[in-house]
């Protein structure tokens, strides 16, 4: 009988014992700031943290796969009680922007089933911008127009123009000035929040309608093609002289 009694005790205090086996999650350090990483060299920048089991059973983690630029080496794993794994991190940017990611951690914790660490970096990248993708010239004959053609960067890392190239119809009276003088030879540099002018010049010795494309290759990863603008050009008679044509009539 006190065989049995003891054999009873023994089994609940290893039941109780069981039932209060829990793994529990550290996560260190809970925020993680990459290197700036360039996006044109595809470059990525790594980092490290620790996901940790203070508890006392089996910890079981989940990494969320849902970002296109944060990445892990590995996504699922178990943790032994008192135990710890290192966790590499990488960060690839795919624009220029200042990331700043929450990325979640589920496990088996029944107290914290989801932890959140933030991954923040910048990427960095020349983005362009022209100030006309289109412009139509109206010039007296034997007048000059002129169109200021402004490129910007608007990114965050050097943006280069490798030239300014001129497509025109035939006898146009359209030229295009790359200003050599303050711009100096091709390529050119252009540092982020600043800009690079050129200038359109309508000069119509005729009232034969004009055209231009002007294509710009860039070394924005965003814009595909080269950068276009298309300028058109109509040569008009002076006012004095369509006077002078309305008298004689």
């Amino acid at each position: 009988m006190l065989a049995s009694l003891l054999f009873l005790a023994c089994s609940e205090n290893v039941l109780i014992e069981k039932l209060n086996l829990e793994p529990n999650i550290q996560v260190f350090p809970s925020v993680i700031k990459f290197d700036d990483a360039k996006v044109l060299d595809n470059e990525t920048s790594h980092e490290t943290f620790w996901i940790i089991n203070s508890g006392t059973d089996t910890l079981s983690v989940y990494l969320e796969e849902d970002s296109e630029v944060f990445s892990f080496d590995e996504y699922n794993f178990d943790i032994e009680p008192q135990e710890e794994i290192e966790v590499d991190a990488y960060f690839t940017p795919n624009y220029y922007f200042d990331y700043n990611y929450f990325a979640s951690i589920e496990s088996n914790d029944p107290d914290e089933p989801i932890v959140m660490i933030n991954l923040k970096g910048l990427g960095l990248s020349p983005g362009i911008k022209v100030n006309a993708f289109i412009h139509n010239f109206e010039t007296n004959i034997g007048c000059e127009s002129l169109k200021e053609f402004t490129v910007e960067n608007i990114g965050n890392d050097i943006l280069i123009i490798d030239n300014i190239l001129n497509y025109e119809s035939a006898l146009s009276d359209i030229s295009i000035d790359v200003d050599i003088a303050n711009n100096g030879d091709f390529p050119w540099f252009i540092e982020p929040s600043d800009y690079a002018m050129f200038y359109g010049k309508h000069s119509p010795i005729d009232r034969v309608d004009d055209y231009n494309k002007i294509l710009i290759p860039h070394n924005d990863p965003y814009v595909v093609d080269d950068k276009e603008i298309e300028i058109f050009g109509t040569g008009l008679l002076l006012d004095h002289i369509l006077k002078n044509l309305n008298h004689l009539k």
